[in-house]
């Protein structure tokens, strides 16, 4: 009878990918936070497909456990949170499967802005609005005026 294969165990998390020592616990392993946040990340991928591409999802910073629930916007994702928006992160789905140092170091980075005092990253979408060729046109206007005023 042969023993069970312990070979791959003390490496099954260890970080071979060469993620700085921060973000890896003393003895090289990941968070189990960052595990759970990772392969709840996989699974909607591997479950949504192309559609899951782009939307955002919410993940806990305490354990990195990941609502399934895909949302359109950031906007709507952190509305689903509240009133416990600061305890959660907001991850626009990837075109790629999420590694165990790329949830590390999100969750990191999350939970050290939140130290920090900063809220919840704002959607680019809300922050800087698309322009128009229409808007551009009278923006230049209003410029090609504004100098001519000043001469």
């Amino acid at each position: 009878m042969t023993s069970a294969n312990t070979s791959g165990e003390a490496r099954a998390s260890n970080c071979d990918q060469g993620c700085p020592p921060r973000n890896r616990l003393p003895n090289g392993q990941h968070t189990d936070a960052a595990k759970r946040c990772a392969d709840g990340v996989n699974l909607v991928i591997a479950a949504k497909g192309t559609e899951a591409i782009g939307k955002w999802l919410v993940i806990k910073l305490a354990d990195g456990s990941v609502d399934f629930t895909l949302y359109p916007g950031q906007s709507d994702a952190v509305g689903a949170a509240w009133p416990w928006e600061r305890e959660h992160c907001y991850l626009k789905v990837p075109r790629q499967w999420m590694t165990l140092c790329e949830a590390e170091s999100y969750l990191r980075f999350n939970r050290l802005r939140y130290d920090a005092g900063m809220g919840t990253m704002p959607d680019p979408r809300e922050v800087i609005r698309p322009v128009t060729k229409h808007d551009a046109d009278a923006q230049i206007a209003a410029m090609a005026r504004a100098l001519g005023q000043m001469n």
